[in-house]
């Protein structure tokens, strides 16, 4: 998951290599041979449904200890999701269920 403060409303996934540099983060490796695909558009089915267990699992953790994180972390989660969508990484017919974090199985 990204960190809103510092990238405005822009999923992480939406960055190219040179806004991974720009921000002085390194960028990740699926997009070191190619400058004009996403990271979103790069990373494999694979990476992804890493990505959204990993992502399941610290939401349900950090639900039970702290509401006001869970809700930051819930609210880039989102901006994920929506991105992923919107260039077909994720069917919209699943939306839905990947929404309902806390009870949606993987």
């Amino acid at each position: 998951m990204n960190k809103i403060s510092d990238k405005g409303n822009l999923s992480e996934f939406s960055w190219r290599r040179q806004d991974f540099i720009d921000h002085g983060e390194e960028a990740p490796t699926v997009l070191d041979n190619d400058k004009t695909y996403t990271y979103g558009e790069a990373i494999s089915e694979a990476e992804l449904f890493d990505w959204l267990l990993e992502t399941n699992k610290v939401l349900r953790l950090i639900n039970d200890t702290d509401k006001t994180i869970f809700d930051s972390l819930y609210t880039e989660y989102m901006i994920d999701l929506e991105y992923l969508c919107k260039i077909g990484k994720i069917e919209e017919s699943k939306m839905p269920e990947l929404k309902e974090i806390l009870t949606f199985e993987i």
